[in-house]
């Protein structure tokens, strides 16, 4: 009798450790689903206290970043609107390099794979401005510079420089 509970025990040890994984992979399904392109245009303002930065998502799923604000609470805002295993940026905009749009960029350079970076050319000499070139630098990532016959396509959106 005793050799009978036991096998029940294990059995619903069993069963409870194959539902766990069931319900995992379907939360993994589910998040990869929603990562699917929704033929739909996203913009996200996102709150990094003082300064400024935007997130837009493009219909085929490019992703873009404009300015980062002060600290590195955009980091905080990615991670609320990106998926925890998405660690990439198709395109990453420093308007001016003041330190409410650019010191947040530093730790998305070191965090997120960027592909290309658009510059304005100002010049300056803020410490995190640097340290965001030699990242830039360091990583090989395509730079351009803002000028007004620049436009950028990605897919069917169209980023035009006006000035």
């Amino acid at each position: 009798m005793c050799e009978y509970a036991g096998m029940i025990i294990l059995s619903r040890k069993i069963k409870k450790s194959v539902i766990s994984v069931l319900i995992v992979l379907y939360s993994v399904f589910i998040l990869l689903l929603l990562q699917l392109p929704d033929d739909k245009f996203h913009i996200f303002f996102l709150d990094v206290g003082q300064g400024d930065s935007i997130f837009i998502k493009t219909p085929q799923n490019h992703q873009i970043l404009i300015d980062g604000g002060p600290k590195n609470i955009v980091i905080e805002r990615l991670g609320e609107i990106m998926p925890f295993f998405d660690k990439s940026l198709d395109f990453l905009v420093l308007t001016h390099p003041h330190a409410d749009h650019v010191d947040g960029l530093v730790e998305v350079l070191k965090r997120y794979k960027v592909e290309n970076v658009l510059l304005t050319g100002v010049y300056s000499e803020y410490s995190a401005y640097f340290e965001f070139l030699d990242i830039v630098y360091d990583k090989k990532i395509n730079v351009f510079f803002a000028e007004a016959n620049n436009d950028f396509l990605f897919s069917n959106v169209l980023i035009d420089v006006i000035y």
